[in-house]
C-alpha cells in the first residue's frame, strides 16, 4: 500500500501497559498546491508538514531520550508508533492503532 509504520518499545515492565505515543510523518499537501518547499536557513528548517506532526515526532523522540537518560523507561511500558498515514482515518495503520489502544491504559 506504500504507507509504512514503525513501532518502537521501551522494553519497560509490561504488566502496567502504561502508555502509547502516536505520531505520523505524512505530508498532507498535494504537489503544486502552493505548500512551502523544503528549505534550510541557518538552524531553521521550513517545509510542508514541518509544523504539523513532524515537530511532534521530534518531541516524542527527545522525550523518550530524556526518560532513557534518567533511567525511567525500565519502570514503565511505552510503545511508540510512527506511521505514514494522515491522522484522519489512519487508513493503513488503523488496525495496529486500535490493537495498541485496547491493550494500553493511555494513548497520546
Amino acid at each position: 500500500n506504500g504507507v509504512n509504520h514503525r513501532l518502537f518499545s521501551t522494553g519497560g515492565k509490561e504488566e502496567g501497559k502504561n502508555l502509547v505515543l502516536l505520531g505520523h510523518v505524512d505530508t498532507v499537501f498535494p504537489p503544486g498546491s502552493g505548500s512551502r518547499a523544503y528549505e534550510e536557513s541557518g538552524e531553521i528548517i521550513f517545509g510542508a508538514g514541518i509544523t504539523d506532526m513532524k515537530a511532534g515526532v521530534a518531541v516524542i523522540v527527545s522525550a523518550l531520550g530524556v526518560l532513557d537518560d534518567m533511567t525511567l523507561l525500565g519502570s514503565i511500558a511505552v510503545k511508540c508508533l510512527i506511521n505514514g498515514d494522515e491522522e484522519i482515518g489512519s487508513t493503513h495503520s488503523q488496525t495496529i492503532i486500535k490493537k495498541l489502544a485496547s491493550d494500553y491504559e493511555l494513548v497520546i
